[in-house]
């Protein structure tokens, strides 16, 4: 679920420009929801790192 909502973001807008809050609770591995779209999106997905933050 959480790579289809960060597919979506990413997709929907000018990645370069954008600012990405990804918010989440922890999973049961220990890392948060919201660090897992952060990777995904910066990693599989092309967003600058710079422009990604966590809430």
């Amino acid at each position: 679920m959480q790579r289809w909502r960060t597919r979506i973001v990413v997709r929907s807008t000018d990645v370069s420009a954008a600012r990405f809050v990804f918010t989440g609770a922890p999973t049961r591995g220990g890392a948060s929801e919201a660090s897992l779209m952060a990777v995904y999106a910066v990693n599989a997905l092309g967003a600058p790192s710079e422009n990604v933050v966590l809430e």
